[in-house]
């Protein structure tokens, strides 16, 4: 499925926003079985993260808060004791606090987190954040899932076995 595919990803910035560009392999980040894509922030620069700005289809030309949450992971618990192996299987709750959800006006600054697709020569799916969510220094990653779409148990890889994987 291409457009699960990412090709690339850049940061850029300005007084008040981060935007995270998103580059697809695909051309339509719409279709079945619905991708959520993810911006995840490791604010505290320690390999685990901190929070993560979530997507989910329908992607428009227009920038939406609608189709946006943000969740934080208050009890530092979205992966095991390594950030760079899997410790599965482990049982904690991921990102477990809601701090932002734009379809249902949940969080304290109405505009924290934004989405739009460009069509250009490639897809791009530009995420837009306040530079006030995660401070001026952070490490970030993108994801794709069209799978699981559970930022509870996130990081996958630590929830499941190689043998339950497949």
């Amino acid at each position: 499925m291409p457009d699960l595919d990412i090709s690339s990803f850049s940061l850029a910035k300005d007084e008040t926003w981060f935007y995270v560009s998103v580059k697809l392999i695909g051309f339509d980040p719409n279709n079945s079985p619905g991708i959520n894509y993810a911006v995840e922030l490791d604010a505290d620069k320690d390999g685990f993260g901190d929070f993560i700005i979530w997507a989910q289809p329908p992607y428009t030309m227009e920038w939406t808060a609608s189709n946006v949450q943000v969740f934080a992971d208050k009890n530092r618990n979205t992966s095991g004791l390594s950030s760079t192996k899997s410790d599965a299987p482990i049982s904690t709750d991921g990102y477990e606090t809601l701090i932002f959800d734009g379809s249902q006006g949940i969080g304290d600054d109405p505009d924290l987190a934004w989405i739009r697709m460009v069509n250009s020569a490639d897809v791009t799916l530009q995420f837009a954040f306040k530079r006030s969510l995660a401070g001026d220094v952070f490490m970030f990653g993108v994801l794709a899932d069209a799978g699981i779409k559970d930022v509870t148990k996130l990081d996958y890889v630590d929830r499941f076995t190689e043998e339950q994987a497949g």
